[in-house]
């Protein structure tokens, strides 16, 4: 149904392609509301508000804050950053492509495969340390703080900005300016924690008060325990997100026992920390097209993978994702549940992945004959 039921849709099957980082996360601050400027999350980007000149407040360091402070500082008359825990920054491998190395992709197409590939094996082998060695990052602790020495000479902001957790248990973050913007003399970064928001700008728990003019949001986005963003009905009318509750389950992070035919895409344990969630994607979706082409030889049939497939699948998942460093790495991320259960990556290897995927296995299902095809035959 959409539009309030106005209009109704029909399909035989249904695929959920909301994404896992769609919804923005408010920050859960006192006053919020009682700001008198202009208050927004960086996913809902106010285009209408002029930053020149103005003193703007950045709430948050993860993945957006690195991409807007560097864009920003040099508009604004100041720039106070509000850090909650410091993360962990690298070098963004991110220049031009040289005009020699096109042209020998041109001439040779197998190379720039080639190339393509090695990337893949390159960055799949990050699942190493993170998901059966986490004590290896620990010992290569001081290479990766390597960056953040160089860029930033201040002490003090370096010793604020040094991490205590492992690489990887958070979202590894990749900028080369984020740190040369934090050392601009019109920025600063706090690490007091926020104990309200007030009309005229941000109070801490020590008593300081920051005066802003514009206050953004650089926190995230509800991902652990997001579910679906509208209702969805299986059998018995049972609702998804209830029957998920804050520990979202599903085979392969495709199908959920009892809601027949429903096809998750990004569904729970699919993303990625050390590689592109894009082949994720297409072992979905190569999975769902076997599923639906097994559809099409059983006529009117449903398909709906059986409770101890999915039970028994989560259990070696969760058992592997113990292991990791990110339910290890001595830092709390939104890939935890409040409960701290990782239903959000995948704890191997890509190609794991794609090859578990890579067949589709008619046994781990349900056939049922629908009930528009009992009434017809009735």
């Amino acid at each position: 149904e959409v539009d309030g039921g106005k209009e109704i849709y029909f399909s035989r099957s249904l695929f959920l392609a909301t994404g896992g980082l769609s919804r923005p996360r408010l920050p859960d601050i006192p006053g919020v509301a009682d700001f008198v400027g202009p208050v927004f999350h960086t996913a809902r980007w106010r285009h209408d508000v002029n930053l020149t000149g103005k003193r703007v407040g950045i709430i948050g360091t993860g993945a957006s804050a690195i991409q807007v402070v560097p864009e920003i500082a040099p508009l604004v008359a100041r720039l106070t950053v509000f850090q909650r825990t410091a993360s962990w920054i690298l070098p963004k491998p991110d220049g031009p492509v040289p005009a020699a190395r096109r042209t020998r992709y041109r001439r040779w197409p197998l190379l720039q495969k080639i190339v393509r590939i090695a990337s893949f094996w390159r960055h799949d082998a990050r699942a190493i340390p993170f998901t059966r060695m986490p004590w290896l990052l620990k010992l290569l602790r001081p290479i990766f703080l390597l960056p953040l020495h160089r860029q930033v000479r201040d002490p003090i902001l370096r010793r604020q900005l040094t991490p205590q957790f492992l690489l990887g248990c958070k979202r590894v973050l990749l900028s080369n300016n984020f740190y040369s913007a934090l050392c601009r003399s019109n920025v600063s970064l706090v690490n007091t924690p926020i104990a309200r928001i007030t009309a005229a700008g941000v109070q801490m728990e020590n008593g300081e008060e920051h005066p802003l003019d514009v206050l953004i949001a650089c926190t995230g986005f509800y991902s652990a325990e997001a579910g679906v963003p509208f209702p969805v009905s299986g059998l018995g009318g049972r609702d998804l997100n209830t029957v998920w509750g804050d520990v979202a389950t599903a085979y392969l992070g495709t199908s959920v026992h009892g809601f027949p035919n429903l096809f998750l895409m990004s569904g729970p344990n699919t993303g990625l920390g050390h590689n592109s969630v894009i082949g994720i994607i297409e072992a979905q979706a190569g999975l769902i097209m076997a599923a639906l082409a097994e559809l099409s030889r059983r006529e009117g049939a449903t398909i709906d993978v059986r409770a101890e497939v999915q039970e028994r699948y989560n259990q070696q998942l969760q058992s592997r994702l113990a292991r990791t460093v990110w339910n290890t790495g001595g830092c709390a991320s939104w890939y935890l549940t409040r409960s701290g259960v990782n239903t959000t990556l995948w704890p191997d290897f890509s190609a794991v992945f794609y090859r578990r995927l890579g067949r589709f296995n008619a046994g781990d299902y349900s056939w049922s004959q629908s009930a528009a095809k009992r009434s017809d035959e009735a």
